[in-house]
């Protein structure tokens, strides 16, 4: 599959970073709303022949070198709103 995915130049991956605020004390994936969301996301990634990646963290500093690590496709940020922006040099 990993041959398949190089050769095509794409990874078929979506990356999804849930923004796991102090608020959450680090179970953000237990919140009802971010599960839907992640639940409905995948489904329609899947029905496209996407992969789904999930990362959660509080530092958005991660973010440009959890996209870049991976190749994605794409990438979907949930819970950044008013976070300071990212430089992506």
């Amino acid at each position: 599959m990993a041959g398949i995915l190089l050769a095509r130049n794409n990874s078929r991956i979506i990356g999804v970073v849930v923004n796991d605020h102090e608020k959450y004390e680090g179970r953000v994936l237990e919140d009802g709303f971010v599960m839907s969301s992640l639940n409905a996301l995948s489904y329609e990634v899947n029905e496209k022949g996407y992969f789904l990646m999930v990362k959660t963290t509080s530092d958005i500093s991660e973010i440009p070198v959890f996209a870049s690590m991976w190749n994605m496709d794409g990438l979907i940020l949930m819970g950044f709103w008013g976070v300071r922006t990212l430089s992506w040099t």
